[in-house]
């Protein structure tokens, strides 16, 4: 190449040089990450478990086992854990698990005041 030549890039070039194919498309081998927010997933989690307890311990009352009562105090834990992820993005496990928690946690004092009239 001579020093007065001028560089000519056509798409195939360019695609080359940044990573993506004349396509458009990423080409193989090329990993993409995406954004995670731990703390949102695990307070999701928790909630979901916390409500399945709720939902499994309801029909029950004070008859249910203790492990069904304690696993739907795990909302709790979610509440916190889930408000802690809506600080970072991405919101939505964060936001999900919020609900999930807040709607398993309404029910936790009707739980408690069954098993305590049942002890």
């Amino acid at each position: 190449m001579r020093a007065n030549e001028p560089v000519v890039f056509d798409m195939a070039t360019c695609g080359e040089l940044s990573g993506v194919g004349a396509t458009g498309k990423k080409m193989e081998g090329e990993h993409t990450t995406k954004a995670r927010n731990r703390l949102a997933q695990a307070g999701f989690f928790m909630s979901l478990l916390g409500i399945c307890g709720v939902f499994v311990a309801g029909p029950f009352g004070a008859s249910a086992p203790r492990v069904i009562i304690s696993l739907a105090f795990l909302s709790l834990p979610g509440i916190v854990l889930s408000a802690m992820g809506l600080r970072r993005g991405p919101r939505r496990l964060a936001t999900w698990g919020l609900l999930l928690g807040l709607a398993g946690a309404m029910y936790l004092p009707t739980l408690c005041l069954a098993f305590l009239r049942h002890s």
